[in-house]
């Protein structure tokens, strides 16, 4: 069972990554004059985080008040998703208009159907973990795992390296949003990491400067990722932004990776990879260094 937690706790990671993509795909919208966005990217940016503290703190094996708290933790999820699809399929003619392009829309609905697969897969193991803990009979029936062959949960996949060199070749704005999304998503897979470590005494402080440092790096990227979205036809609005948020990256990777090698005795393997997240958030913020000195920026 020891193995079907571990494997509740990557679900429980690539669940809030599908939310975080949620926030991604907001970023490049103009949330602001669309209340039921709004909604759905604060909803989305809590559960992502409360998915991580759940993630760390699921054990093996699972009591009797773990259990009703994670399946009522759960359900709730559940009723946020059924929240987001009421918003998504409200028709424009009763609202007066559209949420958003059909492309988009189809985009996210084919995310919260991956977010219901991995839901029921995680709530079938945590009852079985409960029902190994009292001695019960265990369910025979499983839930299928075939979602994790689909591309649209491979895509969550955040410890891939970050591949620029198109975009030094051809620094148009599709590709500009590609860079600053893969940097997002990896300041967002070093608080995926280090979430474990939050609650441990010995590296408490350490930990818990990583997690906010990487939260302020996700936030500059998904800024400049906002950009991309709300300003695309002002490229001087887009450089200004990526100056500011550029200006304040460099120095939060290099702190990340002092505090992370501090632990790296006690958690090689982790501290490794924030390491080397760190290492390609770094690259990533020389590339947009170089790019808000750019003349021109194409816009296809």
């Amino acid at each position: 069972m020891m193995q079907n937690i571990n494997d509740i706790k990557a679900q429980l990671i690539m669940l809030g990554n599908s939310f975080h993509e949620l926030r991604n795909i907001f970023a490049q919208q103009k949330l602001q004059s669309i209340p039921e966005l709004l909604a759905i990217d604060l909803i989305s940016g809590q559960i992502e985080g409360g998915l991580r503290k759940y993630a760390a703190k699921i054990s093996n094996p699972i009591g009797p008040v773990k259990y009703a708290k994670g399946k009522e933790y759960l359900n709730n999820i559940s009723r946020q998703i059924s929240f987001f699809q009421r918003c998504l399929d409200q028709d424009a003619s009763q609202i007066g208009y559209k949420i958003l392009p059909n492309d988009i829309k189809q985009q996210i609905l084919q995310n919260i159907q991956l977010q219901k697969k991995i839901i029921e897969f995680v709530d079938f193991f945590i009852e079985q973990a409960f029902r190994q803990k009292i001695g019960g009979v265990l369910q025979l029936r499983q839930p299928g795992d075939d979602f994790k062959q689909m591309q649209i949960y491979k895509n969550l996949d955040y410890t891939l390296q970050i591949n620029i060199e198109q975009c030094y070749t051809n620094p148009c704005i599709s590709n500009l949003i590609n860079a600053a999304k893969q940097t997002c998503n990896k300041a967002h897979n070093i608080q995926n990491t280090i979430c474990f470590y939050l609650e441990e005494n010995s590296v408490k402080e350490d930990a818990q400067e990583i997690n906010q440092l990487a939260g302020k790096l996700e936030n500059s990227f998904r800024s400049i990722l906002n950009s991309f979205g709300q300003e695309k036809d002002d490229i001087k609005k887009i450089k200004d932004v990526i100056k500011k948020e550029i200006q304040k990256c460099s120095n939060q990777s290099q702190k990340i990776i002092n505090l992370s090698k501090k632990l790296q005795v006690q958690y090689q393997n982790d501290m490794q990879l924030i390491q080397n997240l760190c290492d390609q958030i770094i690259v990533s913020v020389i590339f947009f260094s170089e790019v808000q000195q750019l003349e021109n920026i194409s816009v296809h």
